[in-house]
Order: structure tokens, then sequence, then C-alpha cells
């Protein structure tokens, strides 16, 4: 069930009529019902899957908890947590291994959100585990933590701690809560359906066909894809976290402008927030984190990355590229006090506007260079691109007429430059201020003043309903 099709609208208002009008202790009742029928509508043969899932984990988590002897506490989660890690290795990878190792192929289809329902039940058993929070008796409402219809197929991955709670007690009504969740799913559905898939169009044109482009447009294409994939996932992290916010939670944000970020680090810890919080407090923490010395630290890095990498994809082009991450950080960690000494003499430092920009610049570029092997096809196309990327430069460059016939064959005329250049600086623009005033978008926007504010909302769904491209429906990670 895609949030943008008429079916999800019209349940999700349904749930919001019954939700808000029902007693405290029914409310869950009807979140797992949606839940499972949210489920059922993504593949109803992985319905009875989930509720083993569910019911495996709930048990293991009551087991671990009254579990005084040591030992066996460790014998439970290792046992549990690695129940859940098979599962997403079977679904995500068996049949690439068997196609590498046996030549044989097997097609196996996952279920809806594995990647994420499992991280989220992994990180439930861990923090029972250390006792960050108790096993959660009442199945119901754990049931609906792990199936939260809004986040199941592309999170974010929230925390025990802070949904349970939520959950039990849930919020009282307030129209500001509705107004400013709705807000923000219309500001997600104006990101994905205008900017990303009109972005994306773009993309796929000059990917799809790689030998026909110089370098010019192959590297035009990917610095457009890195743009694409924020508005596509940010987009639908704005609906997913409107959703819940409508309902009365409050969930952790996935994207906090990750280029406005100044080195490498700072990227990281605005990207994806959910996914790189959970690598960081379940893997890298127990590895050792920085605590065991400097190489240490950058071996645990690397191998975060690398799994964070594996986790998107069965192929090596993931593999690379987590990898290719993982080092980038390692350099910009390792680089430090040299960068800092070479600021202090750089003449162009001297203006502050000018440092962001440069700092901006490179950091998306060297995100740039690590995307173009999240999205070609395969190793073969992602080297063909990268030596692509010399080629043809002057020949282009030097010919209007080129560069005019390569930018309308990508589908880029004025309409396109006007409609995703000044999408795109609005939408940093906006989020930029959200920030500034420590805000989410949904809540910056009903705060505005009422001509501001509608005139906002109307301008999104005139271009939602002029330039939205919603039958290019699925979001990225929904393959994830």
């Amino acid at each position: 069930m895609e949030f943008q099709s008429g079916v999800f609208l019209a349940f999700f208002a349904a749930i919001l009529i019954f939700y808000h009008n029902l007693p405290k202790k029914a409310k869950p009742v009807l979140l797992l019902a949606a839940n499972i029928i949210f489920y059922a509508v993504g593949g109803v043969q992985w319905v009875g899957l989930l509720i083993c899932c569910i019911l495996l984990s709930w048990g293991a988590a009551l087991w671990i908890q009254h579990t005084q002897h040591s030992a066996r506490r460790k014998i439970l989660l290792g046992t549990s947590v690695t129940l859940f890690v098979g599962l997403l290795l079977y679904f995500k990878y068996f049949a690439t291994f068997l196609r590498i190792v046996c030549d044989y192929r097997l097609q196996i289809l996952a279920p809806l959100g594995v990647s994420f329902f499992s991280f989220t039940m992994i990180g439930y058993l861990v923090d029972v585990y250390r006792k960050k929070c108790n096993a959660e008796t009442n199945l119901i409402r754990y049931a609906v933590f792990v199936s939260m219809f809004a986040q199941i197929s592309s999170g974010p991955i929230e925390r025990a701690t802070n949904m349970l709670e939520q959950i039990e007690q849930p919020a009282a009504y307030r129209y500001d809560a509705l107004a400013e969740g709705l807000s923000r799913m219309l500001w997600g559905f104006f990101k994905k359906f205008v900017l990303a898939n009109t972005i994306g169009n773009m993309v796929t044109v000059v990917y799809s066909d790689v030998q026909n482009f110089t370098g010019p447009f192959l590297l035009l294409a990917s610095l457009l894809y890195s743009y694409q994939l924020y508005m596509d996932f940010s987009g639908y992290s704005d609906i997913a976290i409107g959703i819940m916010q409508a309902l009365g939670f409050k969930v952790m944000e996935n994207f906090r402008r990750p280029f406005a970020a100044r080195n490498y680090n700072e990227l990281w810890k605005r990207w994806h927030i959910s996914l790189t919080s959970f690598l960081r407090d379940y893997i890298y923490f127990p590895l050792g984190g920085s605590r065991k010395g400097t190489l240490r630290t950058y071996l645990n890095v690397i191998i975060i990355f690398a799994i964070s990498g594996i986790w998107h994809g069965s192929t090596v082009n993931f593999l690379i590229w987590g990898l290719l991450n993982g080092l980038l950080m390692v350099a910009s960690k390792a680089s430090i006090p040299y960068r800092e000494k070479l600021q202090k003499k750089n003449p162009l430092y001297r203006s502050r506007f000018l440092k962001a920009v440069i700092q901006c610049g490179c950091v998306y570029a060297l995100f740039t260079v690590c995307i173009v092997f999240f999205r070609a096809q395969d190793i073969q196309q992602a080297v063909q691109i990268y030596t692509g990327l010399f080629s043809g430069w002057v020949q282009t460059l030097t010919s209007p007429t080129a560069i005019i016939t390569g930018l309308k064959t990508m589908g880029i005329g004025r309409t396109a430059i006007l409609l995703v250049g000044g999408g795109c600086a609005i939408v940093e623009w906006v989020e930029y201020a959200a920030e500034k005033q420590g805000k989410t978008v949904g809540t910056w926007l009903h705060q505005q003043k009422p001509l501001i504010r509608w005139a906002a909302y109307y301008a999104q769904l005139f271009a939602l309903a002029f330039y939205g491209i919603l039958g290019q429906s699925s979001f990225i990670y929904r393959q994830f």
C-alpha cells in the first residue's frame, strides 16, 4: 500500500478518526489491526512470518529479563539475535550466495521491511539484556511497536525506550499535533513526488545508457542522484514521521540537512540517523568504539560501514560503497589536525560564507564519489561511469549545441530547471529556517502566519497536481 495511493490516504483518514475517538485501552488494538492490514496488502503471505518474529522476540526478551544467570542471559541473547540476523541473511543474501558458489539461480522474495523490523527487534532484545528497558509484558503493545505501519517498510528504526511508553500511554488529541503532522506529510510528498522523481527521471536517462553520454553528463547525473536519494528517502521519512505525529507520537528524526555538513563525519551524523545510531550503539560500541586505540577505532569504523553496505544490498556494489564511506570517514578523522593547520593559512577561508560553501561542496563531492556504486547496476557499470567521467569534456564544453542536446536528452529544459532548482532552493531554505529555530518543518510551517502558511500548502498541492510524478511511486529504500 503506497503512501500516495488513494487507498492509503482513505485508510489513514479512517485510522485518524477512530484513533482519536477511542478510549486509551482500545487504541493499541486499533493500531495493531491497522498494522496487520497494511502489511497484508504489501504481502499477505508474509503476515505469518511477521507474527512468528514478534512472538519469538517478545518471548525471548521476557526470558532474558527473568533469567538471573549471566552466562544464560548471554546465550539467550546470542541465540535470539543470531536467529534474526540469520533471517535477514537468508532473505537478502542466500540467493546471491547460491549464484556465486553453486551457479544456481534461485529467486527469493524478501518480506516487506525485513531489514527494518529485524533491526528493531534486535535493538529491543539488546536493550532488555542491557537493562535499558524492561521487557514488555503486553503482547499487543509490543506487536504495535514492532509492526507500526508508518515505519515498517523503511523506518525510521525506532527504539523501545522511546515507543513502548507512548503506546501504553497515548498522548491526548491535540489539534496542533495533528496539523503539524499533516503539514510534515505534505512536505514529504512534495520532496518525493515533485523533486525526487523529477530528478530521478533525469538520472535514469543517463544511467540506463551510460556509453552514449560523455563525462560532463555522467558527472551531472551522479551529482543529481545524490540529491535525488536525499529527497526520496528524507521525503519518505517526513511522511512516516508526519503520520506518527498526527497520531500523537514523537519519533526520532532521520535526516538533519546532511548536505549542510562541513566534514564527512558530520554528514553521517545527519544522514539516515536511525540506522547510523543503531550501528553505533549496537555494533561500534560493543566492538570497542574509540576506546582501544587509534588503529582499532579506524578498523571499527570501516567494519560498521561495511555492515551498512551489506545491509543495503547483496551485490558487491553495496559492499564497496560501504567500504569507501568507511575509508573516507577514517580519512576525515585522521586528517583533522592537518586540515585545521591548512585552514588557518587558506585565504579563501577568511570569508565564513565562502568557507562554508567550499567545505559543504567538498563533502557533497565525496559523497557522490561513493554514491556511483550505490546507483550503478553492477561493478562493470560503475567502472564504466568512473572511466567515462574523463571523456568528452573539450568536445562538449566547446559546443553549445552538444550541451543543449545532452540536457534535452536528460529532460532538463527551462521548466525542469525552474522546478527543480527553485524547489530544491526552497527546501534548503525552509529546512534551514526550521533547524535554526529548533523545530521540525511541519511545526515551523504550521506556526507561520496564516497567509504564508496557506500559501505554502497550496503551492505544494499545486506542484503535486501539475508536476508530481505519482506513477513512479516506489521509494528507493523500499527495496532494502
